[in-house]
């Protein structure tokens, strides 16, 4: 085998089997547009540029095929500060390179552009010719023009690339946790004088940089007032995951509305609305249906309390980076925590001792409460506490659905899926009656307003009932009255 050949084979092999499993693990990406590259064989791409992960980003795109017919136009100055950093882009991504400030700067980008493409080549460039400010386009560098003019019959694939600059910023050696947004717009055939050709591909750029799915994917960070939260809670086989989707629903007629349940989703006009995903809801759902599968309480224990916090979180983070104007949760980390007490903690605590644990949980608690005897009595709120995650939040309004356990247990067998350690009959019995321990408990000594009401009712008028009842309150505390 040649040597040639065995290059070629190794770059796919790093890229399809390394880099791009690693930049959607660590990173996230998600793309628009699939069908738009999929019209060309031959191609010159061109994107915005705003972080040296775009190129990473873009290699996303190519097929095994065109993985090694590829090049990208970069400047070779930055890249040769380092030895190993330059040999590494070299072989991954090989580069035609352009030398800052060089007086036949343009006349060697162009040879080498133009030779790639008589040999059937892709390329990948960034017409504004440096990494420009985040969110902003800058001028096209002429030599796109120039390019293309000789090429007329080389479809131009545009890409605006969102959530690069935040990931890998100026400065930044270590890529950041952000998802990233990829949308390919379609291709482009240009003839014509090249002033004219470079000024329609920046107005197309312009135009696909203000697509609706990137007006929805970026995030901006708000400073707004705290979203306000609903919970449904109760024990399993109660219909809680309907019910808070139906609310969910009911509440974007007002706005945008997000829902915290198995997944993450976000709502207006009643509605999906789609939105930039979050990497930690991944994680999240793995835990989740980790937890489900687990053969036994103590097995089931760890993955669920680090799902519940990573749901808390998200709460967080959706208010952070959207303007959520109410969240709707499937269950309430802090109150599904104090039910579940009952269940490794028997026998249940007496209302003090669950006051003290909720009040801890929350981070509320007065230099009254009996710090070690709550921490005694419930060890994981010790290990909480070290790691300062005993900052849950309270619904601002809840409600119960209480169903017997035995109607419960029915309808867990009756949905054909795999019984959970807690769906025995026992287990429910104990959840049930915690979770209305809780709820008499909150009412009182925090004047959450809650609704308890009967699970065996029509889906209907349940949903009617908790979201009159649910809005109603919101209605009241947006005005003060609570």
């Amino acid at each position: 085998m040649k040597l040639s050949s065995i290059r070629r084979f190794l770059r796919a092999v790093t890229l399809f089997l390394v880099v791009r499993p690693l930049v959607r693990l660590l990173l996230g990406v998600h793309i628009e547009g699939w069908e738009n590259l999929g019209l060309v064989k031959q191609f010159i791409m061109i994107a915005n540029h705003n972080s040296h992960l775009d190129v990473v980003l873009l290699v996303q795109l190519l097929s095994a095929r065109e993985i090694n017919v590829t090049h990208v136009v970069a400047e070779e100055t930055y890249f040769a500060r380092s030895r190993l950093v330059f040999c590494l882009v070299s072989f991954l991504f090989q580069p035609i390179w352009i030398i800052r400030g060089s007086a036949t700067r343009r006349d060697n980008v162009l040879q080498g552009c133009v030779q790639a493409l008589q040999e059937g080549s892709n390329l990948i460039i960034f017409p504004e010719g440096t990494r420009g400010e985040p969110g902003k386009i800058r001028p096209f560098k002429s030599g796109i023009g120039r390019l293309v003019s000789q090429f007329p019959d080389i479809p131009i694939v545009p890409v605006f690339l969102s959530g690069p600059e935040r990931a890998l910023p100026k400065n930044c050696m270590i890529p950041l946790p952000f998802w990233n947004q990829i949308v390919i717009g379609p291709p482009q055939v240009c003839s014509g004088p090249h002033h004219d050709v470079t000024q329609h591909l920046e107005l197309v750029m312009g135009g696909l940089s203000q697509m609706p799915h990137l007006r929805r994917h970026g995030r901006t960070r708000l400073r707004r007032k705290s979203a306000l939260t609903v919970a449904v809670i109760g024990i399993d086989g109660s219909g809680k995951s309907s019910i808070s989707n139906w609310i969910a629903q009911e509440f974007s007629e007002r706005g945008c509305t997000f829902l915290v349940s198995d997944k993450l989703e976000c709502f207006e006009g009643r509605k999906p609305n789609p939105f930039q995903p979050f990497g930690l809801d991944a994680i999240r759902q793995i835990l989740s249906r980790r937890a489900k599968r687990a053969g036994s309480l103590e097995g089931y224990k760890l993955p669920k309390l680090t799902e519940l916090l990573m749901r808390d979180y998200l709460l967080k983070e959706v208010e952070r980076w959207y303007a959520a104007s109410v969240i709707v949760q499937d269950g309430s980390p802090l109150l599904n925590m104090a039910g579940w007490a009952a269940l490794y903690h028997g026998p249940e605590p007496q209302d003090d001792m669950l006051i003290d644990g909720i009040a801890f949980l929350a981070g509320r608690q007065p230099e009254s409460y009996d710090v070690p005897q709550v921490c005694a009595h419930f060890p994981e709120l010790n290990i909480l506490s070290r790691l300062g995650l005993n900052r849950l939040r309270l619904p601002d309004a809840y409600v119960l659905l209480d169903l017997s356990p035995p109607l419960a247990c029915k309808r867990i067998q009756q949905r054909g899926k795999q019984v959970q350690p807690h769906e025995t009959l026992e287990k429910l019995t104990q959840l049930r009656n915690a979770y209305l321990r809780v709820e008499r408990v909150v009412s009182e000594q925090w004047n959450v307003p809650s609704l308890v009401l009967d699970g065996d009712q029509d889906l209907k008028v349940i949903c009617h009932a908790a979201t009159h009842f649910l809005k109603e309150n919101l209605d009241r505390l947006q005005k003060g009255l609570l």
